[in-house]
C-alpha cells in the first residue's frame, strides 16, 4: 500500500538550503508498524564542504501511547527485537521497554513548545473543571503517555517542522476525534472508531458506574484536547508557510514489507555479529546520529539568526508570530556532545549490544532449561 508523505524544504540563509525526505517506507506485519527513512541534509551550494547528509529512521505513530492518533511522525532507533540482539541493543528489562518496543531517538531540546501548552490548558480551563484536568495530568505518568505527551516529544526544531507537515496536521479533519484504536489493522486509519474500552488502560473498571462517569467525562478533555492540539499545530503549520520558512511538496512511497528483524538488520545499529570483536555501536550510525544532531543546531541557528536579523521589518503580524518563535528557540540543550548521542541514548533505555556467539550460549541454555 502507498503512502503519500511530504518533502520539506527551508531556504534561510542565501545559497544554502535544508532538505528533509522521506525516502523508504516499511510496513511490518507483526506487530503493525508503519517505519519511514528519512534523508536529512544541508546543502550549501557556494561551499560544498559545508554539505551534511544523514538517514534517520521515523515512525509513523498509531496513538496507543500518546493517544492522538494522528499519523504524526517521530524519529527512532530501532525496535527492540530479542532476535536481533546483534543488529540493535536489546532492553532487557521489559518494564521499561516490552519486545517489540520503539528505542525511540532524543538528540536533545531546543524548541520550546510550552506557548502551545499553555494556549491549549487555557482554553480547556475555560470549560473544564481544575480537578478533572489534574486527573488528566495524573494518568499522563509525568508526561510520558496520554495526549500530554505529544508536545514534548517534538522540542527539537528540526523534528517539530517534520511533525507539522504530517497530513493529518496540514489538513484539519474537524469530524475525526483522533482517540486510538484497538481493532486489528485500523491502528492508522484514522476515519475508523471502535468503542473499545481503553480506559482499561489506566486501571479503571468499565463495570464501575463511578469508574465510567469518571472516564466519560476523561474522554470529554482529552477529545477537546487533541482538537486543541491539532489546530494548535495546524497554526503552526499555516504561519511557516505563510511566511516562507518551509515549502513542501507531496510525494508518494510504494511500501516495502518486512519483519522487524529484517528492519533492524537494516539498521545495523550493532556491531554484534562479528564473534572475534566485542560488540559495539556501529561507527557508521554513531556518525549518522552526529550528523543529524549537526543539521538540527544549524537549522536553529540560522533560524534564530534571520528572525532576529529582520525584526524590524516585519508588519505586525508577523512580527508577533515571529517574536512568538525567537522565544521558542531556546538556549540548545543537548544531551551529549554530538559524537555521543546515540550511546547516551542507548545507556539511557538500558540496552547494550551482544554478540552472534553469546546468542548461540543463550538460546542453548533457554532451551535446556525447558528441559
Amino acid at each position: 500500500m502507498d503512502i503519500q508523505l511530504y518533502r520539506i524544504r527551508l531556504s534561510l540563509v542565501p545559497n544554502t538550503y535544508f532538505l528533509f525526505e522521506p525516502i523508504n517506507y516499511y510496513y511490518i506485519d507483526t506487530p503493525i508498524r508503519r517505519v519511514l527513512i528519512y534523508q536529512i541534509s544541508y546543502t550549501d551550494t557556494t561551499n560544498p564542504a559545508n554539505n551534511m547528509t544523514t538517514r534517520i529512521p521515523y515512525y509513523i505513530s498509531d496513538g496507543h501511547t500518546n493517544h492522538f492518533r494522528a499519523n504524526m511522525i517521530y524519529p527512532f532507533i530501532c525496535f527492540n527485537n530479542q532476535l536481533s540482539q546483534t543488529t540493535c541493543p536489546f532492553v532487557v528489562n521489559p518494564e521499561r521497554l516490552p519486545e517489540g518496543g520503539l528505542i525511540k531517538l532524543n538528540i536533545g531540546i531546543n524548541f520550546d513548545t510550552s506557548q502551545i501548552t499553555d494556549w491549549i490548558h487555557q482554553q480547556i480551563g475555560q470549560h473544564f473543571d481544575q480537578n478533572l484536568f489534574n486527573f488528566m495530568d495524573e494518568v499522563s505518568r509525568d508526561r510520558h503517555i496520554g495526549v500530554i505527551s505529544v508536545l514534548p516529544r517534538i522540542t527539537n526544531i528540526l523534528d517539530f517542522f517534520i511533525a507539522i507537515t504530517s497530513d493529518s496536521i496540514i489538513n484539519l479533519r474537524p469530524s475525526v476525534n483522533y482517540r486510538p484504536v484497538y481493532t486489528p489493522r485500523q491502528e492508522y486509519n484514522i476515519d475508523f472508531v471502535d468503542n473499545h474500552p481503553y480506559m482499561l488502560y489506566y486501571g479503571l473498571d468499565p463495570q464501575n458506574i463511578q469508574h465510567q462517569q469518571q472516564f466519560n467525562n476523561f474522554l470529554a478533555i482529552t477529545d477537546y484536547y487533541r482538537q486543541l492540539l491539532c489546530v494548535a499545530l495546524h497554526d503552526q503549520y499555516i504561519h511557516y508557510v505563510r511566511y516562507n520558512i518551509i515549502t513542501h511538496e507531496p510525494i508518494v512511497l510504494p511500501s516495502v514489507t518486512v519483519s522487524m528483524l529484517e528492519f533492524n538488520r537494516l539498521m545495523i545499529t550493532c556491531n554484534g555479529d562479528q564473534n572475534n570483536l566485542q560488540p559495539h555501536l556501529s561507527p557508521d550510525k554513531i556518525n549518522s546520529v552526529q550528523i543529524f544532531a549537526s543539521i538540527s543546531h544549524l537549522l536553529y541557528t540560522q533560524l534564530k539568526e534571520q528572525i532576529e536579523l529582520h525584526m524590524e521589518i516585519y508588519n505586525q503580524n508577523a512580527y508577533n508570530f515571529f517574536n512568538n518563535v525567537n522565544n521558542m528557540l531556546i538556549p540548545a540543550l543537548y544531551n551529549a556532545p554530538f559524537n555521543q548521542l546515540l550511546q547516551t541514548n542507548i545507556d539511557g533505555w538500558n540496552a547494550r549490544c551482544y554478540r552472534t556467539k553469546y546468542l548461540k550460549y543463550k538460546q542453548k541454555y533457554l532451551k535446556l532449561k525447558k528441559i
